[in-house]
């Protein structure tokens, strides 16, 4: 079994993105490159550490332009021995201070929501209050 992560992003948001990244001459919508180069960006911004003493290896699934969306998938082994994950999510944030990041996680039926705003700061989930 495995966590399953998944990023969306409206286009509009990460074209401005990998343009001020990368430069001028980034296309998120047409160019392949450009959407691997922004993939890799969100997930060298994206982390999470269980239990507050080690951090999972999160695995590159691909990603996709839909519509509207930008959408990148990770993934990482699910562990029995997870009671607390500590997220840092901010993708986007080093560049726009104002940036805010919805995060969900989802156990057992029941969802929890983070939002990162602000501080760079990682957030935390114990999963005794899922």
């Amino acid at each position: 079994m495995t966590i399953e992560i998944i990023h969306r992003f409206s286009v509009h948001d990460a074209e401005h993105g990998v343009k001020k990244l990368f430069g001028k001459s980034a296309d998120l919508i047409d160019d392949k490159k450009s959407q691997a180069q922004f993939a890799d960006y969100v997930m060298q911004n994206f982390s999470m550490i269980k239990n507050v003493e080690t951090a999972l290896v999160l695995t590159s699934v691909g990603f996709e332009v839909d519509g509207r969306y930008l959408w990148v998938y990770q993934e990482t082994a699910l562990q029995s021995d997870i009671s607390e994950l500590s997220i840092t999510h901010n993708a986007l944030r080093d560049i726009w201070h104002d940036q805010v990041n919805l995060l969900n996680v989802e156990r057992d039926k029941k969802v929890r929501s983070l939002i990162f705003r602000g501080s760079l700061d990682p957030q935390t989930i114990q999963f005794n209050d899922l």
